[in-house]
Order: structure tokens, then sequence, then C-alpha cells
């Protein structure tokens, strides 16, 4: 069984793809089985947001906060991390301060507190926008990127992907490189943020091969083969410009997509 997009909007076959549709929420979701939720989110906050924000951060986020030089990113940071809170709070039922994420020996977020829950999530930013993956009792991972026309995709793809992307980057059209680069490298990164590795892993270990519309395979899994299985992964089209890649383990789920809504005082979230 393939996945099934509920969301309307699914991006078309085609090099400038139109935005996918995020609706709001009206009421907390419920994670029913078989359902993969992304959440998407500005990372722009009044100064009056950012205080509530930062009520929900644990002390070692305020820290690292404060120690960010530039007001721009700390004020990014504390928005990106207040967000997931507030999102993995819905499911969880605790308030966003009370949540305890820990990570991985590899470095990926996981939750700590509540204790055996068994959501999974990952979260990316680019540019000021933000994607959050949640799902129950299976691995998600997901990446964000702002499409420019790169110089240095054709020297990554030529050194560090797997002759298989190569050749598929190679067929493009020359006006197509720059969003076929992004494809790639998104699907890939999402990928290896689900499994745990991140860029620790050589990029060329496996293939990714886009499909029609926003589908594409993960297969051979040449230096991880305990990491072998059927995985999912497709391309995300968050807003004009972005391009968003999520990965999923299993084939048999459904994405549902939402807009957080923005933090602020006296609205109830």
């Amino acid at each position: 069984m393939r996945p099934l997009d509920l969301a309307l909007g699914s991006a078309p076959d085609s090099p400038v793809p139109t935005p996918d549709s995020w609706p709001l929420p009206l009421a907390d979701p419920a994670m029913y089985a078989k359902e993969v939720h992304v959440w998407r989110a500005s990372l722009t906050a009044s100064p009056a947001e950012l205080q509530r924000m930062e009520s929900f951060l644990s002390e070692a986020e305020r820290a690292r906060a404060s120690r960010l030089l530039f007001p721009e990113r700390s004020a990014r940071f504390v928005a990106s991390r207040a967000i997931q809170r507030d999102i993995l709070s819905r499911y969880t039922g605790l308030d966003p301060a009370a949540l305890v994420i820990g990570q991985s020996a590899e470095g990926k977020p996981r939750l700590e507190h509540p204790p055996g829950c068994g959501l999974h999530f990952n979260a990316t930013n680019s540019a000021g926008l933000a994607l959050y993956a949640v799902a129950e009792g299976r691995r998600v991972g997901v990446d964000l990127e702002v499409v420019r026309d790169d110089r240095d995709g054709q020297s990554i793809v030529e050194h560090r992907f797997s002759p298989i992307e190569r050749g598929y980057y190679r067929d493009l059209p020359v006006a197509e490189r720059a969003s076929g680069f992004h494809r790639l490298w998104t699907l890939k990164e999402a990928y290896l943020k689900a499994v745990g590795t991140g860029l620790n892993r050589s990029l060329a270990s496996f293939d990714v091969m886009p499909g029609p519309g926003s589908r594409a395979t993960v297969s051979s899994e040449r230096e991880q083969p305990d990491e072998r299985g059927e995985w999912s992964v497709l391309s995300l089209y968050p807003a004009a410009g972005h391009l968003g890649a999520l990965a999923v383990e299993g084939t048999d789920w459904r994405l549902r997509r939402f807009q957080w809504r923005c933090l602020c005082p006296g609205t109830g979230t």
C-alpha cells in the first residue's frame, strides 16, 4: 500500500511546482493510526510572542539561545524550539515546558518525558520557515531548503551522490538542474535524519530516485544493511522558493499537513 496524501494541492510534476495546501486545524488534531503529520510554521515572532515562547523552553535551550551572537538567530532558535514543544504538547497533553527532549547517541532528538511515549518527530528550518514531522511508532525525517541557482550543485552531485542519482541529474534539462539538485539533496537529507545518522553517513551509500509528482523511492542501503526495509520519501512544497522532503518508515501511512497558528497572548494559541 502506498502512502495516501490527504491534503489538497499536491505539487504537479513541473520545474516550478505549486505550493501545497496547509490548512489550520480546527482543534488539536488526533494522531490516528497510520498517519504522519507535518506542520508548517513561520519563525517570525513579535517581542511579546518571543517572551511567551521563552517560557516554554528548558534551561539548556534558553542558555543556548543567549549564547547566539546575532539577535535574529537567537529569536529564530527560540521560536523553532518553542513551536516544536507546542506541537508535541498537542499530542501528549502536557504543558510544553514539561516536555523533556533529549537526543540519541547520534544526535537525533527524542521525547524522554512523558516516559514510554511512542511519538517520533523531526524538525527543520530555512530562511525563517520551519517544518515539523510527527508520527506514532515510526521514524520520520524532514528537511527544508531554499531553492537557489546553486553553482556548487553539480559538483556535489558528481562527487558525493550515487551513480544512479548522477545519471538522473545529468538527464535533466539545464534549466531544471537547480531544482533537481535541491530535490535530491532534501530527499537524501530527510532519509538520513529519519534513520538517525545525519550526514555522518556517505551520501553515496544509498539511492533516492524522484518519481512523478512529489513521490520518490529510496533503495540500495549499501553500507548499512540493517537499515534496509520499506521507506517512503516524498517532496514537500511549503512555500514559493522553498523545497522540502519527508522520509517515513514504512509505506502503510497517509499524510496530513497543518499550518501552525502563532502563539499570540490571549488567544489560547
